[in-house]
């Protein structure tokens, strides 16, 4: 009886372990936090990757950590976009976007997520805080520069993230465009973890959900965009890669399906996740371009 014991208690302890490394290797930000400001103050000018000269600018989050962003204005008369990475990307990583919108005529804020790039934060909040931060970033643009007209750009979790704060608050933006975003990330983590542990996966997913509540602060349930999409109001447009093996492209029809605003989706053939612009990139120029012009301009 005293083995039978200690033998669980041992595999409790080993459960608990591992399904903490998990929730770590998941959600823990990479990213050195140190040294960043908290005055919310304009940084030093900075080159953003291969582009032009972009000023660096922090905001403080409604939890008082500092979130990083770069922005590039060339005219008041020109809309704003704000471009938002993926899952472990960052702000500098999203160039190739940022420059096709300046050669649209666009005034660009590209941004650091939570946990991410220069922004603090101890865990990636999947868009949940994330969406929140946006419309903190939406709200700086709007009294600094007097932004009129805001579109939201994400590829993969900062498409969710575009999709959540638009439905949050859809009256500060004009239009959504969502690049290869995930619906779900309960069934996106579900996934993953089959593929890699098969089904031992579900044994862990319950541990998942307790400690990003305990120690990351919001729930697993509430990153989910398909719970957001019929609260958008403003015209948006789907892009996904047909051939994405991360987020399969059933995800993309769903959010389609759900959301009641005007909307139009593009599937780019043979294009894997977040590949669309690679694949094409003049065809996907075109497909944003268009929307731009059949949306934004019309408002």
């Amino acid at each position: 009886m005293v083995i039978a014991i200690s033998i669980l208690a041992i595999l409790l302890i080993l459960w608990l372990v591992i399904g903490f490394v998990i929730f770590n290797l998941s959600l823990k930000s990479r990213e050195t936090n140190s040294l960043f400001k908290k005055d919310g103050g304009e940084k030093k000018t900075v080159d953003v990757g291969c582009a032009k000269y972009y000023k660096q600018v922090s905001i403080t989050g409604s939890d008082g950590i500092s979130l990083n962003g770069y922005y590039a204005y060339s005219t008041q008369n020109n809309p704003w976009v704000i471009c938002i990475h993926g899952y472990g990307g960052k702000a500098t990583g999203m160039v190739e976007y940022t420059e096709m919108f300046r050669d649209l005529g666009m005034n660009v804020l590209t941004v650091d997520l939570r946990g991410h790039g220069d922004s603090q934060g101890n865990y990636y909040t999947l868009g949940v805080r994330d969406s929140d931060d946006v419309i903190l970033w939406s709200n700086w643009l709007k009294k600094s520069f007097k932004a009129d007209k805001i579109i939201l750009f994400g590829v993969s979790m900062g498409g969710a993230t575009a999709l959540m704060a638009a439905a949050k608050k859809s009256e500060l933006f004009s239009i959504v465009i969502s690049d290869s975003a995930p619906s779900d990330f309960k069934r996106m983590f579900m996934r993953i973890l089959k593929h890699r542990m098969g089904l031992v996966a579900h044994l862990f997913m319950p541990l998942l959900y307790l400690y990003t509540r305990v120690f990351a602060g919001y729930s697993l349930k509430d990153a989910s965009a398909g719970e957001y999409i019929s609260q958008i109001s403003i015209p948006t447009l789907y892009i996904h890669g047909q051939s994405d093996g991360l987020v399969p492209l059933e995800m993309m029809t769903e959010l389609y399906e759900k959301s009641t605003c005007q909307k139009e989706r593009f599937v780019m053939q043979g294009a894997e996740h977040t590949g669309a612009i690679k694949k094409n990139k003049d065809l996907y120029l075109r497909t944003v371009s268009d929307f731009i012009q059949r949306t934004i301009y019309t408002i």
